[in-house]
């Protein structure tokens, strides 16, 4: 009697534990879930920019955005970064957010891309993680000139997209020599020039996947023959 008076215990523990789960489990469906969300995005963060704003609107019901923070705003924004936005929403009350993915997280405005989401305060609150194009700033180029009247040096100012630069250097109307590309914002053409004439170049700004700018052209200056024999000696 004893045995079976323990396992009658054990059954009715177990029905207990039973009624408890069943009426959490009750509990929890009383609130409807949200299976899928809507965002609209408008961000203008830009190339040199100490910080930015982005903004998150939804057409969606049943929850609202409560916050939107940019999480990799660490300074000047530079040509090549991906800005990460973190969005946090809240369910209505009588709602809770369902597990999240990319599938179910329907963005529109800016181009941007999902990367996670989690779920807190019993689901009634969801933070999606985001991230935006890649920033690519212009390809112009400004001040496109020779360092002065006499000089074999050409000079321009640093583009904000561009990685590094093509120059070429004319004679009249031809090109002297290939195209050069360096990372630095001047060259000198010295060994280039073995002749007396008008003499130009012209510069472009390569930038993210090779993306190429305009070219932008220098002045002209003449090298006569008192500065040829310098070039030819090394003075330049």
């Amino acid at each position: 009697m004893m045995l079976w008076k323990k396992g009658m215990r054990v059954v009715a523990g177990a029905g207990i534990l039973a009624a408890v789960f069943a009426g959490t489990a009750m509990a929890a469906e009383e609130r409807t879930k949200i299976t899928s969300i809507e965002l609209i995005i408008d961000s203008d963060v830009q190339v040199g920019d100490e910080s930015g704003d982005v903004s998150v609107t939804t057409n969606g019901s049943n929850y609202s955005i409560e916050d939107v923070e940019i999480v990799n705003d660490n300074g000047e924004w530079s040509s090549g970064d991906v800005p990460q936005v973190a969005i946090t929403l809240e369910a209505d009350s009588d709602y809770y957010f369902g597990t999240m993915s990319s599938s179910r997280v329907k963005l529109r405005g800016d181009d941007a891309k999902y990367i996670k989401s989690r779920r807190e305060d019993s689901s009634s609150t969801l933070i999606v993680t985001i991230k935006l194009d890649e920033l690519e700033g212009s390809l112009d180029i400004e001040d496109v000139a020779w360092e002065n009247d006499d000089s074999t040096t050409a000079r321009w100012e640093k583009s904000e997209g561009g990685n590094s630069y093509q120059v070429r250097l004319y004679r009249g109307n031809s090109s002297v020599g290939e195209t050069v590309t360096t990372t630095n914002t001047s060259y000198n053409f010295a060994d280039r020039i073995t002749r007396e004439g008008e003499f130009y170049f012209k510069v472009r700004s390569v930038g993210n996947d090779n993306k190429k700018g305009d070219w932008f052209e220098s002045d002209y200056i003449y090298v006569d023959e008192e500065m040829l024999e310098d070039i030819r000696a090394g003075h330049y």
